[in-house]
């Protein structure tokens, strides 16, 4: 487990303490425009919001471009195997990781 500050309150919790989780919330859908590259931009597990969207779209060959954007290290991205495996099947898919 990667030591972020949430993970920390976390490992820091008595055991049974109640939490208040809310989301993901509201649509997430491709842009009618595609001419315009939908930009999908992730860190963490946040990805899976976007990751089963974009399989589908580059699995039907939606004439819309992708972009994936990691802020973290290649080794730490989800499903970034998965999406680069997508890339090669697909040129409208693109992914890219950056980390400081």
């Amino acid at each position: 487990m990667r030591d972020t500050a949430f993970k920390r309150v976390l490992k820091t919790m008595p055991m049974g303490t109640v939490v208040k989780i809310e989301g993901p919330s509201g649509d997430l859908i491709l842009q009618n425009d595609v001419t315009r590259t939908a930009v999908f931009l992730a860190g963490g597990i946040g990805i899976s919001h976007f990751e089963a969207l974009v399989h589908w779209a580059a699995k039907e060959k939606l004439p819309n471009a992708l972009s994936f954007l990691f802020q973290q290290r290649p080794e730490d991205a989800p499903f970034l195997a998965e999406l680069q495996s997508l890339e090669k099947d697909n040129p409208k898919v693109q992914t890219n990781c950056q980390h400081d």
